[in-house]
């Protein structure tokens, strides 16, 4: 069956969107962070196995015609959910690939499909043109929603491209709108292997001058960089000030399961724990414990649900 017909049979239409979001489960094969990834040595559920054999069925269904369609759908919904199944198209399909940076660059279209076509140009930012859309986006755009995004869907090209890595550097130190700097932020916590950016982050993070929230991101992002003596000295700080509110605070206390097993940081978290402030006896609790897929999930470094699988942070961004 054609999904032509679906513009005129709303229970095909329906029918096609559910199969979509089926495809667009979110997991992956690529886009893996250079940095730190052995920090991951658990496994989630069955549930993702499911999926992935359902929608690896599915996925062989849907050619290049039909799904050219569905990323002109008059329903934006149903284009959002296009662009889903479109990144694992764009690599063969040079016409699906233009389309879905065209979807990004249209300042006509809804926000939430330019949202969702910079997130898909993620997966094939290793290539210079979807990337420079990226980078555009990013610096230029009007809408704050899809600046965030774009600047997100760079984070794993930050640590191999000395452009987009400088970009998001300078962008954390120094752009205007709060919430892409905090994107900006994000973006670097695969680049902390460079010193110049976990520098950036470490200044932002126990910086007074920047609000809590900006502060919170930086330290986030310096997770992969905990084995510094820099940040970790800094980031125990934060975490050991009972001034600082709790929406610093308690990142800082996660943070420092990074380093568990070093005498000064399980005393230190030994003491929260024996404190009378409940929230961060409860986050030294947890970072006194294996939960890696936590972990994994509040510092934003993506799941290994199989070792040959990966699934990005971007998903749940």
């Amino acid at each position: 069956m054609r999904l032509r017909s679906a513009e005129r049979c709303p229970m095909t239409r329906t029918i096609a969107v559910a199969v979509i979001s089926l495809i667009s489960a979110p997991w992956a094969f690529a886009g893996m962070p250079r940095n730190g990834d052995s920090l991951f040595n658990g496994a989630i559920n069955d549930a993702f196995l499911q999926i992935r054999t359902a929608s690896a069925v599915t996925l062989a269904r849907m050619d290049e015609s039909d799904l050219m369609e569905l990323l002109r759908d008059r329903d934006a919904e149903v284009r959002v959910s296009a662009l889903k199944t479109a990144r694992y198209e764009m690599g063969i399909h040079t016409r699906v690939r233009d389309r879905v940076m065209e979807m990004a660059r249209d300042g006509r279209e809804e926000v939430s499909v330019r949202r969702e076509a910079a997130r898909t140009l993620h997966w094939i930012n290793n290539m210079t043109e979807p990337r420079d859309v990226l980078l555009d986006l990013a610096r230029r755009d009007r809408e704050t929603a899809v600046r965030v995004m774009a600047y997100k869907a760079l984070f794993n090209v930050s640590m191999s491209n000395s452009d987009v890595r400088d970009e998001l550097r300078d962008a954390a130190r120094g752009e205007r709108e709060p919430e892409v700097r905090r994107a900006a932020i994000w973006a670097l916590f695969d680049s902390t292997g460079d010193s110049d950016v976990s520098g950036a982050l470490k200044d932002i993070a126990v910086s007074y001058r920047e609000d809590d929230a900006t502060r919170a991101e930086a330290v986030k992002s310096l997770y992969l960089a905990m084995g510094r003596s820099e940040v970790r000295e800094a980031v125990l700080r934060i975490a050991q000030d009972y001034r600082t509110g709790a929406e610093l605070r308690i990142p800082a206390v996660y943070a420092l399961s990074a380093v568990r097993g070093m005498s000064e940081i399980d005393g230190a978290l030994e003491d929260m724990i024996r404190g009378s402030d409940r929230e961060v006896k409860l986050a030294a609790i947890k970072a006194r414990s294996d939960d890696v897929v936590f972990f994994r999930s509040y510092f934003h470094l993506g799941l290994k649900p199989h070792p040959h699988q990966y699934i990005s942070p971007l998903e749940f961004e």
